[in-house]
């Protein structure tokens, strides 16, 4: 059962939700009026600046508090008119030594050239490509000069050679119509003389086999595009990396490598060696049509890489630790009468930064507008453009606290692995009592805050957003109390892992000290979630929060809601049972708050209770007449839609949580009581007064949520398939298709944003589900008499009671609109 954040209604302050009242009904006269509505609004707005205001003072007031500092302004050379002592351990970074030896780190780093190993291969494969295609197109016509020519040698043969020779001409006319050229495969043009010469010998493999073994030959030792891109002199050397294989290799020796000139003039040396041992060793016009061959094939393999000679240098850059002056609080560094150096005005400079960047009315001012701004930009864009997220007033004074707490932590923490870790307990707390979206704002502002508060490195702000975002997310798969300690364990331990790698990084070894300090990083990841579920407890009830915690201790069967129902209305009680099962089944299909349906199921007729005669799963005895009977239809459609005011009223008695108190109204939504509506229309007479369907329909509102939506659903779809006369799958799935069909024709579904992707999850999860709880039985015959007495009572039954809660009507109106069948 995984809580997603839900779409909550949203009432006149932004955070209530008013009680619902019948469609189309008028106002009565303790309703609003129109000013003290615009009141409300106006004091709901002026709330919500002031506390974004505090917010922004409060992130200022932390990160940078307005006291100011004065320090006299000294230069190189400079008599000190007094001591000056450090206010504090400093240790400040001596720019000028820290770049002399990242520069000496660099150039100590050779250039990286990449020599690629599958050039040749490549050439090969395209000059094989190229060599096979034309022996494909030309074999017809070679196989016909052959055959010409043997019979040449034949007396009384002219006329074989002559169709021998039509046949010829009508070879060659067919490989001319797409013959393939070097352009195709080689990317390269050749002479006519190249092709005349390679024809001349049949593009033969023995021919193709020396071109691949020259152009290896080439490439083999490493060709470069421009020696312009080598080093020189007599120390020079590089790094080769060999790709594929990334092997690595470092060469003294740089003559070896020539350029991409020298490559190709070295091919018709490498073309006459290579041909001395073949067929043609003195065919002139094949050798040189083989040396332009080669040259046009030979291309550099070894070429350097920027990127990674860049990546290198700036990495041993980075591996050169800054040089630090170290002074101690106390510690006298210039004496009055003493002449200032350059490392005195480093010293001095680094205290008035901080001064001009940190302790200033300035300073404060500016972090806080720039507070407020992250802060506005990201709730407008929130609100704009992230569906779910509804951070009320209420959630903005929560969200206050929390990362007030968390700053003051942050400030008294001495370590900055510890401020990570409060970031992220804040993170847990709000995810346990608010929905993700708003959980993970709250995480990206605490932890940009925290890292300016402390003036950590991006490594601690990163760890901070990712180890928030990863207890969000482990809250969100909530199914137990334990989660939250689980969730604890696993940040303790990345805390551990992180602080270990950040050591390993450093080249430091491990000292007593930091096995202290492993363990206090363990033991604030599981105190701070045993805290957090502790705290969560007052959070819930001060701000009236619904956490998957207390939906968890509302889903007994123990509470007294559901004692009463069961006692009271046993056959709404399996009715609720049922469909917190189906219900839950479809949520957890489409992605939506399973625990919270499941819930919402258990109470959403709790009102049945107070007349519970008058709904047909309560009639326990078959044989007496229907209290409808003798009532009107517009009297029996008042007592059925009075049990969601009455379960609203006994929901707010009992203190249940106001997503749970939304789903008794929106299970029904604004749906027509059509058993009633047409009992009345077949009574009315012609001096009556017209009907008004309102009247017949239940209050509303309808479904605000996926949740809702399912609810409905539900609700009507389980009261349907009771009344079936069989339960097989076809049967199941057919009416679930239909009541689906039936709530989005009825617009029920216009309010929430359930999609018709949804709908078929929906319609598949009920019908498999439902499927599952009206498995086939053996059906036993019953003893004749029983059987008589049964349809006895089944004949003088009144039906009138059958209706009201989802069963299907004797006649229906034709729909305008319908969906495709849903669930298949």
């Amino acid at each position: 059962m995984s809580p997603q954040p839900t779409k909550r209604t949203r009432g006149k302050d932004d955070g209530d939700t008013t009680r619902p009242r019948r469609a189309g009904a008028p106002r009565g006269k303790g309703a609003e009026s129109a000013e003290e509505e615009q009141s409300r609004n106006r004091k709901a707005l002026a709330t919500r600046i002031l506390v974004w205001a505090g917010i922004s003072i409060l992130i200022g007031l932390v990160i940078s508090p307005p006291t100011v500092l004065r320090l006299r302004q000294y230069e190189v050379g400079d008599i000190a008119v007094g001591n000056i002592k450090a206010p504090r351990d400093l240790a400040v970074e001596d720019h000028l030594s820290t770049s002399q030896r990242r520069a000496e780190a660099m150039e100590r780093v050779l250039p990286i050239f990449d020599y690629d190993e599958d050039a040749a291969r490549s050439v090969a494969n395209q000059v094989a490509a190229w060599f096979g295609a034309v022996r494909q197109n030309n074999r017809r016509i070679w196989e016909l000069e052959d055959q010409i020519e043997a019979l040449k040698k034949e007396r009384n043969s002219g006329s074989r050679v002559a169709e021998l020779r039509e046949k010829l001409a009508e070879a060659r006319e067919a490989a001319k119509e797409s013959p393939p050229t070097a352009t195709q495969f080689l990317n390269k043009e050749i002479e006519d003389s190249t092709a005349k010469a390679l024809a001349s010998v049949r593009y033969g493999t023995e021919v193709e086999d020396r071109i691949v073994r020259a152009v290896e030959q080439i490439l083999r030792p490493g060709v470069i595009g421009s020696s312009a891109d080598f080093p020189v002199g007599d120390a020079a050397e590089i790094t080769v990396r060999r790709i594929p294989s990334n092997s690595e290799n470092v060469e003294h020796e740089l003559g070896r490598f020539v350029d991409l000139e020298t490559a190709r003039a070295q091919a018709g040396d490498v073309v006459k060696e290579w041909l001395a041992d073949s067929p043609y060793p003195k065919d002139t016009a094949l050798r040189k049509a083989l040396t332009q061959l080669v040259r046009k094939l030979l291309r550099p393999n070894l070429a350097k890489n920027i990127q990674a000679t860049d990546a290198r240098r700036e990495l041993a850059a980075s591996q050169v630790k800054p040089v630090y002056l170290n002074l101690k609080a106390g510690e006298i560094f210039v004496r009055e009468g003493e002449r200032i150096n350059s490392e005195d005005v480093i010293i001095l400079s680094a205290l008035s930064k901080e001064e001009k960047h940190t302790q200033r009315w300035l300073s404060f001012a500016l972090v806080s507008v720039l507070a407020g701004l992250l802060i506005g930009m990201l709730y407008f864009f929130a609100r704009q453009h992230l569906h779910y997220f509804n951070a009320g007033i209420n959630d903005l004074q929560f969200y206050a606290i929390v990362l007030a707490l968390q700053l003051l932590s942050v400030r008294l923490a001495t370590d900055p692995w510890q401020w990570s870790g409060f970031v992220a307990f804040g993170a847990m707390l709000m995810r346990v009592v608010l929905p993700a979206d708003i959980s993970l704002f709250h995480a990206l502002i605490a932890s940009i805050a925290a890292g300016l508060l402390v003036q950590a490195g991006p490594l601690y702000v990163l760890y901070s957003m990712v180890g928030s975002m990863l207890v969000i997310w482990m809250v969100s798969q909530y199914q137990h109390r334990l989660v939250v300690i689980r969730t604890g364990m696993v940040l303790g331990a990345i805390n551990v892992i992180f602080y270990w790698t950040d050591l390993y990084v450093n080249h430091d070894l491990l000292i007593p000290s930091d096995w202290q300090q492993l363990v206090i990083l363990f033991g604030l990841g599981v105190g701070g979630a045993f805290a957090v579920s502790q705290v969560s407890y007052f959070a819930e009830r001060l701000f009236n929060y619904t956490s998957a915690l207390r939906l968890m201790e509302l889903n007994d069967t123990s509470h007294p809601l559901v004692k009463e129902v069961f006692f009271k209305t046993p056959g709404t009680y399996q009715h609720s049972l049922v469909i917190g099962t189906i219900a839950e089944a479809a949520a957890k299909a489409i992605g939506a708050d399973a625990l919270l349906v499941r819930v919402a199921a258990m109470y959403h007729d709790i009102g049945k209770t107070k007349m519970p005669q008058y709904f047909i799963e309560n009639m326990v005895d078959s044989g007496k007449a229907s209290p409808h009977k003798k009532l009107s239809p517009n009297m029996s459609a008042i007592i059925i839609s009075s049990h969601v005011k009455d379960g609203i009223e006994m929901a707010h008695e009992a203190g249940l949580p106001q997503r749970v108190i939304d789903m008794i109204p929106q299970h029904h939504g604004t749906k027509l009581m059509k058993y009633f509506w047409e009992k009345a229309k077949a009574e009315q007479t012609e001096d009556m007064p017209p009907l008004n369907e309102d009247d017949f329909r239940y209050p509303g509102p309808k479904p605000q949520s996926k949740e809702g939506g399912i609810m409905l659903l539900a609700d009507a779809i389980e009261a349907a398939v009771r009344t079936l006369p069989d339960f097989t799958e076809a049967r199941i799935r057919g009416a679930v298709q239909k009541l689906v069909n039936d709530a989005f024709a009825d617009g029920q579904l216009d309010e929430c944003d359930l999609t018709l992707k949804d709908l078929n999850e929906i319609a598949k999860a009920f019908s498999k589900t439902l499927a599952a709880f009206h498995h086939g039985r053996i059906k036993y015959p019953e003893p004749a008499e029983k059987q008589r007495k049964k349809q006895e009572n089944a004949d003088s039954r009144p039906k009138d009671a059958e209706q009201p809660e989802g069963g299907q009507p004797a006649a229906e109106e034709a729909r305008s609109e319908n969906l495709k069948r849903l669930g298949n």
